[in-house]
């Protein structure tokens, strides 16, 4: 057969060849080419058995980001399908002599500039690193996967033409709204309603050292200020009030800090109602609270948590590409995960229990957020809106962009109240109803 090669030295790109030229002589497939053993310098013409062609049955691989810092994504998963005896994770390689290879890739990780080499002689795989172009591959040695995730996103190697990245694409819808805040959050920060106000919240530092600013609004004049007041909760960027327990939970959800210098966490406070009624000034150490220790998830940021049902809680982690359904646990039941700390049966215990994890590769800022029959809604700062997030059953995320009609500013705090949705930015407010988020 003919075709033209492009090959560089030392390894090769997918998109070009899927072979190399392992006749015993070590060359390189360049050097193959350039002398002539392979009929020219720009066609390689081969018969028999004198490349090596390899085949992956299942044709799919999964790509999954792994986040490991706060200034991106570097670090990938690669997983296969399961299923037939997990023949569908089984490379297949057809070898010079005519006969062929096989074996079972397991599901692993790649740093940025790793790649996962096969050695078709000990049948065996390993990692190597190297930047593009770089990773030192033998002549019996096949690149597999390589990752450049941090310079051009892309995964490379032999089986790049079968990477699938589980992603939906999101979709967008514009809403109508109707304007009733002609100020919105100024302080930036985010929302919650107790019964006939709402509470507009900036921020403070995350060590708790520096205190931010709260307002107090009437919902029949959102744009009155009835008080104010100071606070050294946190970030505040996705507060979360549930009237039927009287409890807020926030999270530590700023990108100031990273796991190593300030780990996750989140605080439920109780009684809120009345705290509210009785100071204006919201100290954290003498709030009545239990803390959630959420740093066993290593490598991840930003820990932003809303209510869910009963004991349910969606904890989203940097930039909102990790969401996990938590069950707290109460009294003295004591979870698999967290800090325990003796209780009494009404209050949560600082343990918890994962029920579900899902990912996407598509991040977010999250400018508040609430939870309303199953789904997910936070606020995207920036021009984005509000974005909807269904979860399927196979670990993955439907999302739905809803661009509010006329939006001014970027998105600075959700909630919602008797059946519609409040949605403020940085200088608007909105009222959204329920059924136009179906």
């Amino acid at each position: 057969m003919n075709g033209k090669l492009k090959v560089l030295e030392n390894h090769f790109l997918v998109g070009t060849t899927k072979s190399i030229f392992m006749d015993g002589t070590n060359k390189t497939l360049q050097q193959a080419i350039d002398d002539g053993s392979l009929g020219g310098s720009t066609t390689a013409t081969t018969s028999g058995r004198g490349y090596t062609q390899v085949k992956l049955r299942g044709a799919k691989v999964y790509i999954t980001d792994v986040p490991t810092s706060q200034s991106g994504t570097t670090k990938i998963a690669y997983t296969f399908p399961t299923g037939d005896s997990d023949r569908e994770r089984r490379l297949f390689i057809w070898t010079p002599t005519g006969g062929n290879k096989a074996i079972q890739i397991p599901d692993g990780t790649l740093e940025l500039n790793q790649a996962l080499v096969y050695n078709v002689d000990t049948n065996t795989l390993t990692t190597k690193s190297g930047t593009w172009g770089n990773v030192s591959c033998g002549n019996n040695e096949l690149l597999l996967l390589y990752n450049d995730r941090g310079m051009s996103t892309q995964v490379g190697g032999l089986l790049s033409p079968y990477i699938r990245t589980h992603e939906q694409p999101i979709t967008e819808r514009e809403i109508e709204c109707e304007q009733v805040s002609t100020v919105g959050n100024n302080l930036s920060q985010g929302i919650f309603i107790v019964d006939d106000v709402m509470y507009l919240f900036g921020h403070s530092s995350d060590d708790k050292l520096t205190k931010g600013t709260y307002y107090v609004r009437s919902m029949n004049n959102l744009d009155q200020t009835i008080k104010s007041g100071s606070h050294d909760l946190g970030h505040m960027n996705a507060p979360s009030y549930s009237h039927e327990k009287d409890m807020l939970i926030v999270g530590n959800g700023s990108k100031v800090y990273d796991q190593s210098s300030f780990p996750m966490a989140a605080d439920i406070y109780y009684n809120f109602k009345s705290v509210l009624s009785n100071t204006t000034d919201l100290v954290w150490e003498t709030l009545d609270k239990t803390v959630l220790d959420l740093s066993m998830f290593e490598g991840e940021y930003k820990a932003q948590v809303c209510w869910g049902y009963g004991d349910n809680v969606y904890l989203l982690t940097t930039e909102s590409r990790i969401v996990r359904r938590l069950r707290l646990g109460k009294g003295t039941e004591q979870l698999s995960n967290g800090q325990y700390t003796e209780t009494t049966s009404d209050r949560y215990n600082g343990t918890f229990e994962i029920e579900k994890t899902w990912r996407t590769t598509h991040s977010g800022i999250i400018g508040g957020m609430t939870h309303y029959q199953g789904e997910l809604y936070i606020g995207i700062k920036g021009e984005y809106g509000i974005r909807k997030m269904s979860f399927t059953s196979d670990g993955t995320i439907l999302l739905t962009d809803l661009k509010v009609n006329g939006q001014g500013g970027t998105m600075q705090g959700l909630d919602i109240k008797d059946g519609i949705m409040y949605a403020f930015t940085d200088s608007r407010g909105y009222k959204i109803l329920l059924e136009q988020l179906k």
